[in-house]
């Protein structure tokens, strides 16, 4: 529903009040290998301990996964499950639901970042459709679609997530610029 929607400057932004709001110092959060460089930034600035799952020519590698939740504990495992970047995949159906369920077995939150979804011609469906438990943390872009001076993001967080988020995002930010909302409505 729209109530579970918030818009961001962009999805930076998402990110960035994603870990001031949810992460400690020295948390656990994977990633994949390789993955976005300005992710991987932040995730080091907030002083977060991060560990990389290996990508294979079908996305991530879910053994290996599965061995970095059981060791670690992660908080997070932050992914770009279509058009990847910097590869450019996507994750097929099967890797995807194995995610969502490993993630659930474990006690990890999935950061989303979907920045590129309205790119993708064969509409593959984001883990967030297929999370039933509460654990996907959706990012989206609208800036590489509508025009890339314009910085708006929706983020979707699970429900028990939610009224912290929208707190801190309250506390340092009002409100996303209302003439990008404008732009964003018009485009929808």
């Amino acid at each position: 529903t729209s109530a579970e929607i918030m818009l961001t400057n962009g999805s930076q932004q998402g990110l960035d009040l994603v870990c001031k709001t949810f992460l400690d110092e020295q948390d656990y959060i994977i990633v994949e290998d390789p993955s976005y460089l300005a992710a991987l930034g932040l995730f080091h600035m907030y002083n977060v301990n991060v560990k990389a799952a290996p990508l294979n020519a079908n996305g991530v590698d879910t053994v290996v996964l599965e061995e970095l939740f059981l060791e670690y504990s992660p908080k997070f495992f932050y992914t770009i499950p279509r058009l990847h970047n910097p590869l450019g995949s996507t994750y097929d159906l099967a890797t995807k639901t194995a995610i969502v369920k490993l993630a659930h077995q474990y006690n990890v939150y999935i950061i989303e970042d979907d920045y590129l979804a309205d790119f993708d011609s064969r509409h593959s469906l984001p883990l967030h459709y297929l999370d039933t438990d509460n654990r996907v943390i959706y990012i989206k872009s609208f800036t590489p679609t509508l025009f890339p001076a314009l910085r708006i993001g929706a983020i979707s967080l699970p429900s028990q997530l939610r009224d912290a988020f929208i707190q801190h995002k309250s506390l340092i930010d009002y409100d996303t610029n209302l003439i990008m909302q404008k732009a964003l409505s018009l485009y929808i």
